[in-house]
C-alpha cells in the first residue's frame, strides 16, 4: 500500500493474501483464497470478513466498482455483496459453463459494466440489472472463424475490444 503513490510498503496478513481490491465510497473490498470477500476503511489495519461467495471449487476472476455496487467475478457466475454481507448472484446461469476466463479483463464504461462471458461480451447495469449480450458469439455464426473475447478495457472516453478468431472446425 501507499499513502503518498510514491513510497510503498509491503503488507503483511490479510491484505497481502488478496487477488483482487477495489474501492467503492471509502472502503476498501478484496476477494482471495477460495471464497472469502474482505472489506476495511483503513488498508494499514485489519481487514473482516464480509462474507462467503459462490462454490469454492470455483476461483475469482476480477472485482469491479460500478455505480456503488461490489461485482464479483468468479470462474461460475458473477456475484454482488452489500455491507451486510448479504450476496446476491447477479447473472446465475453461468454455473453450467464456468470458465477461468469467465468475467475476467472486464471494464467498467459510463455506468455499465462490460464482461467477457462464456465467449461473449455482455453488457450490466447493475442499477436496472440490466443485461445484454453484444458480441462477439452473434458475429460468428456466418463467419468461417469461432471469436473469442480476450480482453477489455476503458477508459472516461472510450472503451476497446480484443477478440481473438480461430478457423471453426
Amino acid at each position: 500500500y501507499s499513502a503518498n503513490g510514491t513510497a510503498y510498503t509491503q503488507s503483511a496478513g490479510t491484505l497481502s493474501a488478496l487477488d483482487y481490491i477495489t474501492e467503492i465510497r471509502g472502503i476498501a473490498w478484496g476477494v482471495g483464497a477460495t471464497n472469502k470477500v474482505y472489506s476495511t476503511s483503513d488498508v494499514t489495519g485489519a481487514w473482516t470478513l464480509q462474507g462467503t461467495v459462490g462454490d469454492s471449487l470455483f476461483g475469482f476472476t476480477d472485482l469491479y466498482s460500478c455505480q456503488d455496487f461490489l461485482l464479483i467475478g468468479k470462474q461460475d457466475g458473477l456475484y454482488s455483496i452489500d455491507r451486510d454481507g448479504a450476496v446476491y448472484d447477479v447473472l446465475g446461469n453461468y454455473k453450467l459453463k464456468p470458465n477461468a476466463n469467465n468475467f475476467k479483463y472486464g471494464a467498467v464504461f459510463k455506468g455499465k459494466v462490460y464482461l467477457p462471458a462464456h465467449n461473449d461480451i455482455i453488457e450490466y447495469d447493475p442499477l436496472s440489472g440490466g443485461v445484454q449480450k453484444i458480441g462477439p458469439a452473434g458475429y460468428g455464426e456466418s463467419s468461417s472463424q469461432q471469436h473469442s473475447a480476450v480482453a477489455l478495457a476503458a477508459d472516461p472516453q472510450e472503451s476497446w475490444l480484443y477478440m481473438y478468431g480461430k478457423d471453426k472446425s
